[in-house]
């Protein structure tokens, strides 16, 4: 059985429920096993209704080739793998003439799924930190080098330049360096600009910047709690997200030992939004993404040190 999570008040949005549901019988046929809903914390009255709302669909929808949902609009495949493999790098913004993106599928030996923003989270470290790289290689700045990569997608380049100028890009205070992180997801558009230092191989983030055009924003205060939420979520998945496996099982088993960001860890957090008229986006797994690649690039910055794996730890800054 396959669980289709669907996430917190999902099952509201006519829209998205009928998307969903039409992808689940789909998903069904196509793999030949039963979808299951899961939904977390929701009223059991709400849960009955999704339910049997999958079971109505399932003899509504006869024919597969009635249904015009395809496994690679809702994101299980592209082009035939896995669409977490390659999501973030498959379609990216950059004006790039000759791009390959390959797989290559790894048995983990233990049961792994998604969290959140599921294959941007660590795609984008990928791609933007080997941008940056090749900003170097160039013998470019950093934002530069991405602005003239950018002229084909305004959006972005919009995101980009209101971060590079509220975070004063290139005029940090003395002993601070800044990095950026780019992303294209969810409908959005999303540039962060991490400001930090390090000193006797310590590293402090001081600020985080972002930028993002989401479309037409219906409440700029909740688009603003989303960003930085997703911040944080992504800067503790980059400075503490660790998981320990000894024969087989996870060693973590509560917070105690998997660590959370303290508030005395918390930098600054400022978001500032593109005005759009374009139909809306999402917020909530918008920001998480680039914080990681930020943060690594301005570290570089600062050290010269390219970073190649998540969590950050001191030793890999002395």
């Amino acid at each position: 059985m396959y669980p289709l999570a669907a996430g917190g008040q999902l099952f509201v949005s006519a829209p998205v429920q009928a998307r969903l549901l039409r992808a689940a019988i789909l998903f069904e046929r196509h793999r030949q096993v039963e979808v299951r809903l899961s939904v977390g914390r929701v009223e059991a009255q709400r849960l009955a209704v999704a339910r049997l709302r999958l079971d109505v669909a399932r003899e509504v929808v006869e024919d597969v080739a009635e249904v015009e949902v395809r496994l690679e609009d809702v994101g299980f495949e592209r082009n035939g793998l896995p669409g977490t493999a390659v999501a973030g790098l498959d379609e990216i913004e950059y004006k790039i003439p000759n791009l390959l993106v390959a797989y290559q599928g790894g048995e983990a030996g233990i049961p792994v799924t998604y969290w959140r923003a599921p294959g941007c989270s660590q795609n984008t470290f990928f791609m933007e930190s080997f941008i940056d790289e090749l900003a170097h290689a160039a013998k470019k700045d950093p934002l530069e080098y991405r602005r003239a990569m950018l002229k084909n997608s305004p959006r972005l380049l919009a995101a980009l330049n209101l971060a590079a100028e509220k975070a004063n890009w290139g005029k940090a205070p003395a002993g601070r360096f800044q990095g950026i992180g780019l992303i294209n997801n969810i409908g959005s558009y999303t540039a962060m600009v991490a400001e930090v230092s390090v000193t006797n191989g310590k590293l402090k983030v001081h600020k985080l910047t972002c930028a993002i055009d989401c479309g037409q924003v219906v409440n700029p205060l909740i688009l603003q709690q989303q960003v930085e939420g997703g911040a944080v979520y992504g800067l503790t998945a980059a400075l503490k997200g660790a998981i320990t496996i000894d024969k087989g099982r996870a060693v973590q088993s509560n917070f105690h030992q998997y660590d959370m960001l303290r508030i005395t860890e918390m930098p600054v957090i400022e978001t500032h939004i593109v005005p759009s008229s374009a139909a809306p986006g999402g917020a909530g797994e918008a920001s998480t993404p680039p914080v990681a690649p930020a943060i690594g690039n301005a570290i570089f910055a600062a050290t010269g040190k390219r970073l190649r794996k998540l969590p950050i730890r001191d030793a890999d800054l002395a």
